[in-house]
């Protein structure tokens, strides 16, 4: 059984802090990014936010009490720092403070993708084409025949599309906006990664459509690996008319279909 937090080791184990408007968090990042404050004393403004959450006092913890008096007094020193200003233009905003001096023999180009400078491809491996009708002369050129191969191939190519899509959702996770101590940064960030409250942002809005795409790929995958089961030879694959196959498929392609119709929005 774990041990049970007690004090302010408790209340900095919360993140209550997250719903309220006690402090202003974006720009307390801020200010530890800038260097005006420490991450220690993030802890303990967010460890006030989380007791002022549960309608406590600073509960007289000094270390609380110093921290947020300095957020007070750095929040007052730096209320028109252009930063801060959505309206400000570039050259009112002092640049970050770093060390843009290159590392000799360092790779800088080795966590790409594909060790392609200043660039990234999606991963799209070969597809066998869908057999046709085996050279019997029975569909013309360019058309495809039913048959149990043509299925079997269909299907592992639908698989090749899910496995992409599964990869694309773990490359999806690992976005991480750090954006400048600076107000129009902070913005583009929930834009991206949503501000925890009514805005799920861009990153969760197409995680969801993801989940959403793997999902149905897998259905026309076990829909189809299905078909050859049930229609294991050539008299059951020729009782099989296209009617009835597009309504085999209609379910399992009604997400594709109407996500690809869909009117995209700014």
């Amino acid at each position: 059984m774990a041990e049970e937090l007690t004090g302010l080791d408790y209340w900095l184990s919360l993140d209550d802090w997250q719903d309220t408007d006690y402090a202003d968090w974006t720009k307390l990042d801020a200010y530890v990014e800038m260097g005006w404050m420490t991450e220690q004393d993030r802890d303990y403004v967010q460890a006030a936010g989380s007791m002022a959450a549960m309608n406590q006092s600073g509960g007289g913890f000094p270390e609380v009490d110093a921290a947020w008096s300095k957020y007070l007094d750095v929040k007052d020193e730096h209320a028109g720092d252009p930063m801060f200003n959505s309206s400000a233009g570039a050259e009112e905003i002092p640049p970050p403070d770093y060390d843009s001096t290159m590392e000799e023999g360092v790779d800088y180009d080795q966590d790409t993708p594909f060790d392609i400078e200043g660039m990234e491809e999606t991963p799209v491996a070969d597809v066998p084409d869908v057999p046709g009708d085996e050279g019997e002369g029975k569909t013309g050129d360019g058309v495809v025949a039913v048959n149990t191969r043509a299925l079997e191939v269909f299907a592992d190519n639908v698989d090749s599309l899910r496995r992409m899509i599964a990869d694309s959702k773990v490359k999806t996770d690992e976005v991480n906006i750090l954006p400048g101590g600076f107000h129009a940064a902070y913005v583009i960030r929930d834009e991206i990664m949503g501000d925890g409250g009514s805005r799920p942002g861009l990153k969760n809005d197409v995680r969801f459509y993801l989940d959403k795409l793997e999902i149905a790929l897998e259905n026309v995958r076990d829909e189809v690996r299905k078909l050859v089961v049930d229609y294991d030879n050539t008299e059951d694959l020729n009782a099989l008319t296209t009617d009835k196959l597009n309504g085999i498929m209609n379910e399992s392609f009604g997400y594709i279909n109407s996500s690809s119709q869909a009117t995209p929005t700014a």
